[in-house]
């Protein structure tokens, strides 16, 4: 059987008191371990994000290019032509040299020697190569005696026909006209128009297209 010593002994009190002194120590030294530890890790730098690259996304909604806008058709509104005679004229302007369209002067003549001053004006109409005007007639000569006394009136005639670009002949006719003095009658045409931007041709008068027409600017 083995004694304990005394625990009231001052050896007991003395072993006591240095054993509470190192536990003391030993746990102050943990703690101060611990909350140093702690203090470092908060106070450590986020990483930084090297500026030379950017992180690449991953597949996700985020890295989806967005879809190219649409025009819905059904609601699209399309530019459309007001039908007005201006816009007319710009659809032939491609077949319709503006050489052709406006005002013409020049003179009339027939192999009997009746001549007549001519004041024409030309434009476009339709969507193909048509071509309507006027023609102011006024009475120069004429061998008919019944006439003479007619010479210096004027008279006007309605033209209309159509234009062929690769020919570049001008075929129109005369459908009304304006003539109190009774001086003209309705007239065909088969005009050339010439490099020199001339418009000359035949007249049918009447038959055997003997009538000469000349025009210029």
């Amino acid at each position: 059987m083995t004694q304990w010593p005394d625990p009231l002994s001052p050896r007991a009190i003395a072993a006591g008191l240095i054993v509470a002194i190192l536990g003391a120590v030993v746990a102050g030294l943990i703690l101060k371990y611990l909350d140093s530890d702690s203090n470092s890790t908060n106070s450590r730098p986020a990483p930084q994000l090297s500026q030379s690259r950017a992180p690449i996304p991953q597949n996700n909604e985020t890295s989806k290019p967005e879809p190219h806008q649409t025009v819905n058709a059904t609601t699209e509104k399309l530019p459309t032509l007001t039908g007005n005679r201006s816009n007319t004229t710009n659809l032939n302007s491609s077949s319709m040299p503006r050489e052709l369209t406006g005002r013409w002067q020049g003179q009339w003549s027939s192999p009997f020697g009746t001549i007549f001053s001519a004041n024409m004006y030309l434009e476009a109409i339709g969507t193909s190569n048509g071509i309507q005007g006027y023609i102011n007639w006024n009475m120069k000569s004429t061998p008919q005696e019944s006439k003479q006394t007619k010479i210096g009136l004027t008279a006007v005639e309605y033209v209309k026909g159509s234009y062929n670009s690769e020919t570049r002949m001008l075929t129109m006719e005369g459908y009304r006209e304006d003539d109190p003095n009774d001086i003209i009658s309705l007239d065909k045409y088969r005009l050339v128009l010439a490099e020199d931007n001339r418009l000359g041709g035949a007249t049918w008068n009447h038959g055997g297209w003997r009538g000469r027409l000349s025009l210029s600017r």
